[in-house]
């Protein structure tokens, strides 16, 4: 089955501003928050240090809530790789689920300690509200 082509689909221009909007803009924003905000022991700061890379300066976050520090980025990425699914499968029920089913089987997995890390009901709450709205914006 060949995925049709949907960010060149139209000649106006459209789809490559939905792209944009809704998959390029919540990645920026989300990784602008782990980037600015985040503890620097967290994966993506020992890439810098691999690369030889500097990061960018961070401010203290403790007048953010730890929702928005925690779990937006987390609910922008399902929202941004739903939209994308969505963007490129419209009618697939599966494509356009697959977000949510790997962001919440791996918060599952993270649970019963399969998976690496802490479960949180917060990210579980964020990815479904970002796919929820990926669905809804999607239409």
């Amino acid at each position: 089955m060949h995925a049709p082509n949907a960010i060149n689909q139209r000649q106006d221009g459209s789809s490559f501003r939905s792209y944009l909007l809704l998959v390029v803009l919540p990645i920026s924003i989300g990784s602008a928050i782990y980037l600015i905000f985040r503890d620097s022991n967290i994966l993506i700061f020992r890439l810098f240090d691999v690369l030889g890379v500097s990061p960018p300066n961070r401010f203290d976050p403790g007048r953010v809530a730890n929702p928005v520090l925690c779990a937006l980025p987390d609910g922008l990425w399902v929202f941004a790789f739903a939209s994308w699914m969505r963007l490129i499968w419209s009618r697939h029920w599966f494509w356009c689920n697959l977000p949510a089913c790997i962001a919440i089987g791996s918060e599952i997995g993270q649970l019963f300690q399969v998976v690496p890390g802490t479960f949180d009901v917060l990210d579980v709450l964020f990815y479904t509200l970002g796919h929820l709205l990926s669905q809804r914006v999607g239409k």
